[in-house]
């Protein structure tokens, strides 16, 4: 059970018993992955690279907030569990009837947990400010998209979100692997 007196940023290491370099793979698989599927034309081989992508990033993010959530941080595992609900919902491809509906509330998703990792003191300043604006375009397209606007989920502002998206999940990938060395100087 988790003590009550364990608050955000309590400064206590995170534990990663094995799960780190899964952690890093995952993340590694998601940003590699998604970023490559960019290079495909719609269809068989993107829709398989970005799925092995959202795999790979919900793999990582379920373990890391565990992770967080052990050692009380409960507003970086909250948000690690809502990005990966949001990509849960990305997962789906645009090319099927209600792709690009379902694509618009994933990312929504994205904002809150993004946010919330901005408020959380794990990661460095840099990594909570990309993720934060990554979070406010995600929000702007999915409002608008919802609201009925015209965008295309492979237009210009999901290209500016995703951008960021990758900027801070390679941030998330430094932090995990800095931890480690935090780790061992604590031992």
């Amino acid at each position: 059970m988790i003590s009550g007196s364990k608050k955000e940023g309590s400064g206590a290491p995170l534990v990663l018993d094995g799960t780190r370099w899964i952690i890093v793979a995952g993340l590694v698989v998601g940003v590699v992955l998604g970023s490559a599927g960019n290079f495909f034309e719609p269809g068989g081989v993107k829709s398989i690279l970005y799925a092995l992508s959202a795999v790979g990033l919900i793999t990582a993010l379920v373990l890391l907030a565990v992770e967080h959530l052990s050692i009380g941080r409960r507003l970086t595992a909250g948000g690690l569990v809502l990005v990966a609900l949001g990509e849960t919902r990305v997962l789906n491809p645009f090319d099927v009837a209600g792709g690009e509906g379902s694509f618009a509330v994933g990312v929504l998703l994205y904002a809150p947990g993004l946010l919330m990792l901005a408020w959380s003191t794990w990661l460095p300043l840099w990594v909570r400010l990309v993720g934060a604006a990554a979070a406010a375009v995600f929000a702007t397209y999915s409002l608008i998209y919802l609201g009925g606007g015209a965008l295309d989920s492979r237009g210009p502002l999901v290209s500016v979100g995703y951008a960021l998206f990758t900027i801070t999940v390679v941030g998330w990938i430094i932090a995990v692997i800095r931890s480690d060395s935090t780790d061992r100087r604590n031992l």
